[in-house]
């Protein structure tokens, strides 16, 4: 009976530890998409310092304004507060299990 119940709490154990291996690949795929686009949105701020007057005047110039680089970087800022996030996620996971 013992045995019985050791084998059924590994395997809860052990189920624990999977379901946590697969959040964190998926975290870790979601944390390379957003360090992309934290990359990808910080090239278009240095970008942003060769456009001229007629690109401040069209839509896609906005990104090259003062105000399109502050909400560009506002952009990252966010991003990695949220891959931040998503790692201390990953890390209090591991902290649980064990």
């Amino acid at each position: 009976m013992r045995r019985t119940q050791l084998r059924n709490e590994l395997n809860e154990v052990e189920g624990h530890q999977d379901s946590t291996n697969s959040e964190n690949v998926a975290l870790k795929r979601d944390k390379l998409l957003l360090t992309d686009e934290v990359a990808n949105l910080n090239a278009k701020v240095f970008a942003s310092t060769l456009s001229s007057r007629d690109q401040l005047l069209s839509p896609a110039g906005y990104l090259c304004s003062p105000m399109g680089q502050l909400f560009l970087l506002a952009g990252s800022v966010v991003l990695c507060l949220v891959v931040s996030y998503l790692h201390l996620r990953v890390s209090n996971i591991h902290m649980q299990v064990r």
